[in-house]
């Protein structure tokens, strides 16, 4: 049985879906960011097939809505992204838990970057009662915005019909937009790519340089799974062998020669297999089900 939960931030309403596990137990709670390059994207993105892979294996999912850029800046996208953790792990019971059990951050393309990052600013906070992640899915992400292939126009997106200014700022909203659909807000994506000026649209130059994880935040992140194509045309590849190299414990499942969301086709034998990778990898770290109080 599938379950709305919605938290306030900042007097908005913020809205998951909660996926229980078809076990008696729950081994642990995955928390799923979308992709959308932080400006288009929904929390019900994640196909069932692979939804279904961790629900079997005895894992919760909550897919989670977040606010959207231009509208809202870099900063309180990773602010909200933060909150929606440490408010489930300070109020349990929102998904049918007595007390929070082990849990993962997972993410795909800038849901894996917003994983990363709430990690790394949950190890920084020390909040009181609020427990690092066991581990993140990292699925073609990226620990920082300071890569030339951001800041220049991307071939990928320059092959495709321009589009225009005017277009884009009919798109842009006058308040804060937390489901964007592929048809309407990939525009606004497919702009900033062809102009090279994607970073402009999440918010100032110092917003985006103090979002960035050094190498150094890197080797202090929990273990993660990290998994790209060879033939990204997004995020360069050397991206996740940068981070699989510098996160101590982690491990790097390449595909080869496919586009940047390979998973998107649930029929490729490629993305069924390195959603079974990774749940393998984080078999040892999940290694008891928690009884459900319920």
């Amino acid at each position: 049985m599938n379950q709305t939960i919605a938290i306030s931030y900042k007097q908005r309403k913020l809205e998951g879906i909660f996926y229980r596990s078809n076990t008696s137990g729950s081994r642990g709670c995955i928390f799923y960011f979308h992709g959308g390059g932080l400006v288009f994207g929904s929390s019900r993105d994640l196909p069932a097939p692979y939804r279904n892979l961790f629900q079997q294996a005895g894992f919760d999912l909550l897919s989670l809505a977040y606010p959207l850029a231009p509208e809202t800046s870099l900063c309180d996208i990773l602010d909200a992204s933060r909150t929606w953790v440490e408010h489930i792990a300070a109020h349990p019971e929102l998904c049918g838990y007595d007390t929070m059990p082990p849990y993962a951050l997972f993410g795909r393309s800038a849901g894996a970057f917003l994983a990363l990052n709430i990690a790394h600013r949950i190890r920084a906070s020390k909040k009181e009662g609020i427990r690092m992640p066991f581990c993140v899915l990292s699925f073609y992400g990226y620990h920082t915005f300071l890569l030339p292939e951001f800041s220049r126009p991307a071939a990928a997106y320059t092959r495709l019909p321009a589009v225009p200014e005017a277009v884009v700022n009919r798109l842009i909203q006058s308040e804060a937009v937390t489901e964007g659909d592929l048809q309407t807000r990939y525009s606004i994506y497919i702009y900033a790519r062809q102009q090279g000026t994607w970073t402009r649209f999440l918010g100032t130059p110092e917003e985006i340089t103090s979002s960035c994880l050094s190498e150094e935040d890197l080797k202090e992140l929990p273990p993660c799974f990290f998994t790209a194509s060879s033939a990204d045309q997004d995020v360069p590849f050397r991206e996740s062998k940068y981070m699989a190299a510098h996160v101590p414990g982690s491990i790097f499942k390449p595909v080869y020669y496919l586009e940047h969301d390979f998973d998107r086709d649930t029929s490729r034998k490629e993305g069924m297999q390195v959603y079974r990778d990774a749940l393998v990898w984080m078999d040892p770290l999940f290694p008891m089900s928690i009884p459900r109080p319920f």
